[in-house]
């Protein structure tokens, strides 16, 4: 059984009607197509990727091709794009096998945005696909798959960071016993959940902490707050903070990824935040 994965910019559906061929072989007996997945990709707070994987099954001994594509994308009640295009390199379609097709839509808020009243206050969008796919064997004329799909994306905002006041526990020329704590919030109307995070932090310019690949776990039970506890020796470390964490304030930088989960799946976002945070002695 042979399994192909092919990615084409464009959209794609879920109600799919055979139209029949005129003569010669039927596509609508030969050919079945299931979605398999859709999902949300690259979400940011400027768009998404809306991605619909399928599979074409062929259950003939002859292949065919994917030779054509024409889709109009509907957003709300108002039209958002349409595409009819030929495709360069035709995508073989395996006898008696199974062929993957990830189509994946790019919706770009900025565009949307004029489209959908209040789209502001909105927590998701919902679109409409309509178009199809056209099918062609060697010598005879392609035939047509209508496709139709319906479905919704989030209206994403971003996330927020805040650092909380640094804790010095004890703080000398040789060293100081800290503790670093952001908290993490989203900003956009809809749950989303802070899974992990993985990070780089700077304090006065000077790294002092970096998480592993894995990350840190989130306690589902409490606000999304990363807690850094740090033990530093100035002298290992080659670097004089001693000046930076006497003053009432401090200047950090803190950057990575954080994983969150909402009803759309889980993403990992990036971020990068910096300036100064207060310092708070406390026993």
């Amino acid at each position: 059984m042979n399994n192909v994965l092919l990615r084409i910019i464009a959209p794609v559906g879920v109600l799919i009607l055979l139209l029949p061929a005129a003569e010669g072989r039927s596509l609508k007996k030969d050919l079945k197509i299931t979605l398999r997945e859709k999902r949300v990709l690259h979400l940011s707070p400027e768009g998404l990727t809306l991605n619909f994987l399928l599979e074409v099954a062929n259950a003939s001994a002859e292949p065919c091709r994917l030779t054509r594509t024409d889709y109009r994308v509907m957003v709300e009640n108002a039209e958002f794009f349409r595409l009819d295009r030929t495709l360069d390199a035709p995508v073989d379609i395996a006898p008696s096998g199974r062929t993957l097709i990830a189509l994946p839509v790019k919706f770009t808020y900025a565009y949307i945005q004029p489209l959908v009243p209040g789209f502001t206050e909105r927590t998701k969008i919902d679109c409409t696909l309509l178009g199809g796919l056209v099918f062609s064997e060697p010598g005879k004329r392609g035939e047509r798959l209508s496709l139709a799909l319906t479905g919704d994306f989030p209206v994403f905002k971003g996330i927020g960071m805040a650092a909380l006041p640094l804790e010095i526990r004890a703080l000398s020329v040789g060293g100081a016993d800290l503790s670093f704590r952001a908290e993490f919030r989203s900003l956009s109307a809809f749950n989303l959940k802070f899974d992990s995070v993985r990070y780089r932090l700077e304090l006065g310019g000077v790294r002092v902490a970096e998480s592993g690949a894995e990350g840190v776990r989130f306690d589902p039970q409490e606000p999304a707050v990363l807690a850094v506890p740090l033990l530093l020796e100035f002298f290992e470390m080659e670097a004089d903070l001693f000046p930076a964490l006497s003053r009432a304030g401090a200047d950090f930088k803190l950057s990575g990824a954080v994983r969150v989960l909402s009803a759309w799946g889980s993403h990992e976002l990036p971020f990068e935040e910096q300036g100064r945070v207060p310092v708070r002695r406390v026993r």
